[in-house]
């Protein structure tokens, strides 16, 4: 936080970085649940001075793709929203929108390694500590030598990840549904009101549950991931909102890829009771709320 300075007149960083997110990931996979990621949040809200802007990193070129570090890969999604609908600056690390994964680099091929201080650490750790495996080449398309990444004649800078035929731009481009698109589909909303310039708060977190609001004036929108339980969460968020004389219905504007387009939360525009809102393993959904921030208890204070 120092690296803001001590207020707005003195010179400092805009953009401090925010690693608190890429920590989560490194964590144990026991520890990835609802309550540590809350933990991470409201430990950068609550040092954040008040003249300074909030940001969020979830990958680098210095940390493993987001990809290969979640307890699933079926909540890349989860965490696009909370990276694009939160409050701040996201950092996004190339490749991330689509979803690639680490390629693994092995001492049998020590010549493909170009992160020359992971021998630092010795022969036994070069495996572990190269940073090579998240910095492969951007994966355009199945269809031109090297994933279009560059010319037939040319050579790329590290060799492509063994995904890049079944995860790459053109695919995803071409599909019904695909992180892409998603990707894309959360960054028009970013735009938008209250995701832009709107207040939020932390709903409602366990293990298994986490779920925040975004509103500005008349506009309240709901956040719900089922983030790492194998079974399906039942939520009555009328009972979380104490709105019990009220009809509490959410349409949906976004959902993650893996939930199935026959599911009763599988298309945008469907209208959802959430006084019993079921959720499967993994599963993400952004609501419109039809209750005003004033029937919600929400204050901007």
């Amino acid at each position: 936080m120092k690296y803001y300075g001590l207020n707005r007149e003195q010179i400092g960083s805009d953009v401090s970085i925010n690693f608190l997110m890429t920590y989560y990931l490194d964590k144990n996979i026991e520890e990835k649940h609802g309550l540590e990621l809350d933990k991470q949040f409201d430990d950068w809200h609550s040092n954040l001075p008040d003249f300074a802007w909030p940001n969020w990193c979830f990958g680098s070129h210095d940390s493993r793709r987001i990809t290969s570090r979640l307890p699933s890969k079926d909540l890349i999604d989860a965490f696009y929203m909370l990276l694009l609908l939160q409050s701040g600056t996201s950092l996004i690390y190339y490749g991330d929108e689509i979803g690639m994964c680490d390629r693994p680099f092995t001492l049998e091929h020590r010549e493909e390694i170009l992160d020359i201080t992971a021998f630092n650490f010795g022969n036994q750790y070069v495996e572990q500590k190269t940073r090579d495996c998240q910095r492969t080449p951007m994966q355009w398309t199945s269809q031109s030598v090297h994933a279009g990444f560059t010319s037939s004649t040319s050579q790329p800078y590290l060799p492509l990840s063994e995904t890049w035929k079944n995860v790459n731009v053109e695919q995803q481009e071409d599909s019904y549904r695909s992180h892409l698109k998603f990707f894309r589909q959360l960054v028009h909303l970013r735009r938008q009101a209250p995701f832009y310039g709107g207040y939020q708060k932390k709903l409602f977190v366990t293990k298994e549950i986490y779920s925040l609001v975004r509103w500005l004036e008349e506009k309240v929108f709901l956040l719900v991931i089922n983030i790492n339980s194998n079974d399906t969460i039942a939520i009555n968020f009328n009972n979380i909102f104490h709105c019990h004389d009220k009809i509490l219905v959410g349409e949906i504007i976004a959902r993650s890829c893996n939930i199935l387009d026959s599911s009763s939360i599988g298309n945008e525009g469907n209208q959802i009771d959430l006084s019993n809102l079921r959720l499967r393993s993994n599963e993400a959904v952004l609501f419109k709320l039809f209750l005003s921030p004033n029937d919600l208890s929400l204050s901007c204070t």
